[in-house]
């Protein structure tokens, strides 16, 4: 910016200096990101805004500060490949040969929960009017039986094949 207030300077006319130099401030101003999330893995796309003006690029990579180049878009959007955890990817502007000096972060949370472990409190063959305790473990969330009822344990009366889900930030795993 320096180098460029210098030459118009020597233009000799505060007008021109002022409009060019505020043209290039707007033009670096680093785009607005949403963070994104998904159930399970797979691609994600991402959304950024405020890059704008003549030959307006948005520049995306796979890590907040450093990180690959993965590809380019005037429209804001990117996909990135299939995901299995959570990372952080970001972008920059650039626009009439001016590139944003900072990246815009853009968290991806990837939730894949854990199919519970189901155990009994005893034996799982039993005479009528007698029941067995199924327990689920292992879920950070919430368990879903087959049965439809909810919560760790669930008192079986019938024979039957029983399952569980695990429920984390609305993502459920595959059943047990």
């Amino acid at each position: 910016k320096n180098n460029l207030n210098k030459q118009k300077q020597n233009v000799g006319s505060s007008t021109i200096k002022e409009t060019v130099a505020n043209s290039v401030a707007e033009a670096c101003t680093a785009p607005t990101t949403t963070p994104a999330s998904r159930c399970g893995e797979g691609v994600v796309t991402l959304t950024a805004s405020g890059c704008t003006g003549e030959g307006a690029t948005y520049t995306w990579y796979n890590h907040a500060t450093a990180g690959t180049e993965l590809g380019t878009s005037t429209d804001g959007s990117f996909t990135t490949p299939s995901l299995s955890s959570s990372t952080t990817y970001s972008v920059t502007c650039t626009t009439n040969a001016c590139t944003t000096s900072e990246r815009s972060a853009i968290p991806i949370t990837v939730t894949i929960p854990n199919a519970p472990t189901i155990s009994a409190n005893g034996t799982t063959t039993f005479c009528e009017r007698n029941s067995v305790v199924l327990t689920a473990a292992s879920c950070n969330g919430s368990i879903l039986w087959s049965s439809g009822q909810s919560g760790t344990t669930l008192t079986v009366t019938t024979s039957g094949t029983y399952t569980a889900t695990c429920l984390v930030s609305g993502c459920t795993s595959s059943p047990s």
